[in-house]
């Protein structure tokens, strides 16, 4: 039971420092490129629908080393070696642009602008 906690309270360090992270690179990524902004907005994009994902699944947290991997993802998404949030964009979400244009189009008098 102890092992759990432990397990547990080191997974919630590790999704916290890392949330705190990238809460330090958005608010830094103000002054940076467009590139980077584009990237952080990928990542909580990402983490988002994981957030969401949870909230549907509500089992998933009990399922056993749920937090360690979750922890990973969120590390994979972030991390500039691996770029996972933009691998993941440009694999799933981007070949289905055009077809978000068609589903968007109706709702063009709200003047949503698609960015580049």
């Amino acid at each position: 039971m102890s092992c759990c906690c432990i397990c547990n309270l080191l997974c919630l360090a590790i999704f916290a420092v890392s949330t705190g992270y990238c809460l330090y690179q958005a608010s830094y990524c103000q002054k940076q490129s467009a590139e980077v902004q584009k990237r952080w907005f990928y990542v909580w994009t990402f983490i988002g629908a994981l957030a969401l994902v949870e909230k549907i699944l509500f089992f998933l947290p009990l399922i056993p080393g749920y937090c360690i991997v979750k922890s990973l993802f969120i590390v994979w998404l972030y991390h500039e070696k691996y770029n996972g949030a933009q691998f993941l964009y440009h694999t799933f979400i981007q070949p289905f642009d055009a077809h978000l244009d068609i589903v968007l189009k109706p709702l063009a008098f709200l003047n949503l602008e698609k960015s580049q």
